[in-house]
């Protein structure tokens, strides 16, 4: 046996392992917070929610800013994070907007089609060139987000809208995170991000905070720590492994809402929305195989 792949093959199935722990706990962090969102009354301003949120995810991060000081004063990309601010912060309003009037599981099961959009959105932006199979994959793919929504008329939900308007606003963050992941630590991305998006919220949000029942106040404290989690359980997860590892187990976020919303919701589980979920998920994964052939091929 050679030494050398001896040596090698432990370390890096720790980093795999590693990677899969981050993305499990990533997905149940953004299940939680979601949950958490739709428990609050409804009364209340979603962009109120959302100021009193990021502010309690910025007083999360800061501790950790302190100790990396060095590495956000020098960061090179300002205006890149200006950009994810606003589109980060236009994106968390339609997703909050979203879960606190869909189940949420269909909320989930049409948010897991965000690869679909990034897809897309990478033919336009690189003009890349697709096959005949990756339009049909797409197709394919939409086909399991119309079967999700089960549209009866012509008209659809508002929430519907916004979440596949977050959808594509998301599509656009992961290309932009993409571009900052390969030049600056985690720690600066998810700096600069709550700090722009506790900046806009406090400009854009009514400034009534008295009238949030301290209940309420608890479950956007508790979506403010799941939040920021998310932020960092991702970074971490790309940061050790590829997408195409780590892909399969970002999909448990299907599960974790489904039992979320059966047992604190009284939501019930519809075959439509099984069998779109599935297609979604399977879709997506071929998609990503497809992208990591291409990439090695010179």
């Amino acid at each position: 046996m050679d030494l050398k792949s001896k040596d090698i093959a432990p370390k890096v199935s720790k980093r795999n392992l590693s990677s899969i722990c981050f993305v499990l706990l990533g997905a149940l962090s953004l299940s939680l917070c979601m949950a958490s969102i739709k428990k609050v009354d409804k009364n209340i301003s979603t962009f109120l929610i959302l100021n009193v949120r990021c502010f309690f995810g910025f007083l999360l991060v800061l501790p950790f800013a302190y100790k990396n000081f060095v590495e956000i004063k020098h960061t090179k990309y300002l205006k890149i994070h200006v950009y994810r601010v606003i589109v980060v912060s236009t994106a968390m309003f339609f997703t909050y907007y979203t879960y606190r009037n869909l189940p949420i599981s269909m909320a989930t099961s049409i948010g897991m089609s965000g690869p679909l959009f990034t897809t897309l959105l990478t033919i336009i932006v690189f003009r890349e060139r697709v096959n005949l199979i990756r339009w049909v994959l797409l197709l394919i793919g939409y086909a399991g987000v119309v079967i999700v929504i089960k549209p009866t008329s012509f008209e659809l939900e508002i929430g519907i809208v916004t979440s596949i308007l977050a959808n594509v606003l998301a599509s656009i963050n992961i290309l932009i995170i993409r571009k900052l992941s390969q030049s600056e630590p985690p720690i600066v991305n998810v700096f600069f991000l709550n700090l722009g998006l506790l900046l806009v919220t406090t400009i854009i949000s009514p400034y009534n905070y008295n009238s949030i029942p301290s209940q309420d106040l608890v479950f956007i404290g508790v979506a403010g720590f799941f939040g920021v989690s998310i932020h960092f359980f991702h970074s971490y997860a790309l940061k050790f492994s590829s997408p195409i590892l780590i892909a399969p187990f970002e999909y448990t976020r299907i599960v974790y809402s489904a039992v979320i919303g059966i047992y604190a919701f009284k939501e019930l589980l519809e075959n439509n929305l099984i069998i779109g979920s599935c297609i979604i998920i399977a879709i997506n994964y071929i998609l990503l195989v497809l992208d990591k052939k291409k990439a090695k091929q010179p």
